[in-house]
């Protein structure tokens, strides 16, 4: 069983450093593969500005580099169109049929996962392990209560998919946005970002004077 962590880490952050290694601990994987999206369908669809995904990949290389059971997957850099999970997920199981998957994920980017394209297949695809983000008060839709109920686990079994795992592990109060906002108007953030991220961000001047969506 792997665990796969999906996103667009702009920027990667100690949270989600937290967060890979907490996995490690509660799925007991030999490792969590950081998947880097090249075009993330949900944050296009917004018109959101994202970084490129060359300096988003660099980023989580910097961030895994020390960790070696930490590591940086750009193999979606190198796809044309929008990321779907699905898709990907989909290709991990051409390429292996045993594979057996977990996706780390915040409750708050779950509580959408039925708005997901194909997110049945996805649930066929993989299984969830679910952090509370801290502050995430609005809880989950009725269906999506409805839905995962009868899939909640207290431990991943290997062996199938479709599983959903709940952690209140506490992780570092983090979010990429606000650390978008810090960076943007020069504000000290580096406790907040793995080594050898903070000297990346201003050796290539990004997110400098950029608007931030609120």
């Amino acid at each position: 069983m792997i665990a796969l962590f999906g996103g667009t880490f702009d920027p990667v952050h100690v949270g989600h450093v937290a967060a890979a290694q907490a996995a490690l601990r509660l799925l007991r994987v030999a490792e969590v593969s950081f998947i880097v999206a090249a075009q993330p369908y949900h944050k296009m669809s917004d018109g959101q500005q994202v970084t490129t995904a060359e300096h988003r990949l660099a980023m989580v290389q910097r961030a895994c580099s020390g960790h070696s059971r930490l590591l940086a997957d750009g193999s979606e850099l190198n796809r044309t169109g929008a990321s779907y999970t699905v898709e990907l997920l989909e290709r991990r199981r051409a390429e292996d049929p045993r594979e057996r998957r977990v996706w780390i994920i915040g409750s708050d980017a779950f509580a959408d996962v039925l708005n997901w394209y194909r997110w049945r297949d996805v649930f066929a695809l993989t299984n969830f392990l679910v952090f509370e983000r801290q502050g995430f008060t609005s809880g989950y839709s009725k269906a999506l209560e409805q839905w995962i109920a009868p899939r909640v686990c207290q431990r991943v079994d290997g062996r199938k998919h479709g599983q959903v795992m709940l952690s209140r592990e506490q992780l570092p109060e983090v979010s990429s946005t606000a650390l978008r906002r810090r960076l943007a108007a020069g504000e000290p953030c580096e406790h907040l970002l793995p080594c050898g991220v903070y000297t990346y961000i201003k050796k290539h001047n990004l997110y400098t004077g950029r608007p931030v969506a609120p």
